[in-house]
């Protein structure tokens, strides 16, 4: 079986004055179309005021139920409401818990042919589901 799941991500790093990347005027609009699906990719240097070669485990803050407006007061304050780390994100998109199946929309905001993007596949032997999830 082949199950597509998207999941639209806006990166965002943390700069050296410990500042979040603001959310442009162009990018606003997609994002509010798609917030059922988006999540903010937050990422930084462990090495924050040095060279910055060492990032910090990525962080994940989920939009669905939020607005724009929401997205840009959180990452003005560096606050975010419910932060999830990569393996919360992967398993809850293995298990349909977020993200889409809508194939229109993996293929035309989520992956299209001229923006970069990243395909991950998930597979378990014998096509069971491991229950250590």
């Amino acid at each position: 079986m082949n199950h597509k799941r998207g999941l639209l991500c806006q990166a965002k790093i943390c700069g050296r004055h410990s500042r979040w990347g603001v959310i442009k005027s162009n990018q606003k609009q997609l994002l509010q179309n798609n917030l059922n699906h988006l999540a903010l990719l937050l990422y930084c240097y462990t090495d924050q005021k040095g060279e910055r070669r060492e990032l910090a485990p990525f962080a994940w803050q989920l939009a669905a139920g939020s607005t724009v407006e929401s997205l840009s007061q959180w990452l003005a304050a560096g606050q975010f409401p419910d932060l999830k780390n990569s393996k919360q994100i992967l398993k809850a998109l293995a298990h349909d818990l977020i993200g889409t199946d809508n194939k229109e929309v993996i293929e035309s905001v989520i992956t299209p042919p001229l923006r970069a993007w990243l395909v991950i596949k998930i597979g378990w032997k014998n096509g069971d589901d491991p229950a250590a999830w």
